[in-house]
């Protein structure tokens, strides 16, 4: 069951009057986030200029179909290559499975070649870790927590990246 399933299933057993199913309730949490994303254009042109250097990427995300309305409302979901989410492969981050998924979907890359960008260090960086993948942690004003194993990478908007992906390394942009 998906976090946001359980706690409207928590929220109804509280406050019986809360009307709506379950589902309904879901679905109008998925839609206001959805209306909530603006384009960032740093990502966007980001996105596009791996796209066109070659560079095979995708999305690994926990969670199911909603999370396309995310990607959409975002504004690539028209150029994005796939979509690996924990519903449809079965594997929640950070289980190092789904993150194999990933790297079947993005073709003939090493996987030590591969960089894992995620802003959650349980579910993203651990998993990608454990499968032999580079990591770049996305901080956003944290600091990353020390019983972790440090990422390869810290940084505060995915766009540093261009760099390091775009640059003389060659490095792919990964689940």
């Amino acid at each position: 069951m998906e976090p946001r399933q359980w706690l409207f299933e928590k929220a109804k057993e509280t406050w019986p009057e809360i009307r709506g199913s379950v589902a309904e309730l879901t679905d109008w949490y998925w839609r206001a986030v959805a209306a909530a994303i603006h384009p960032d254009e740093q990502v966007l042109a980001f996105l596009i200029g791996l796209s066109q250097a070659g560079k095979p990427w995708g999305i690994v995300t926990n969670g199911g179909p909603d999370q396309r309305s995310k990607a959409r409302a975002a504004g690539f979901e028209a150029m994005l290559p796939f979509m690996v989410s924990s519903e449809e492969s079965g594997y929640r981050k950070p289980d190092p499975r789904i993150c194999q998924e990933a790297m079947k979907r993005l073709g003939e890359v090493p996987i030590t070649s591969t960089l894992f960008v995620g802003d959650q260090a349980e579910a993203d960086i651990v998993g990608a870790q454990a499968v032999g993948i580079l990591t770049a942690w996305v901080r956003r004003g944290r600091l990353y927590p020390s019983s972790l194993l440090a990422p390869d990478y810290q940084i505060d908007h995915v766009s540093e990246l261009g760099p390091l992906l775009l640059g003389q390394r060659r490095i792919s942009a990964g689940c």
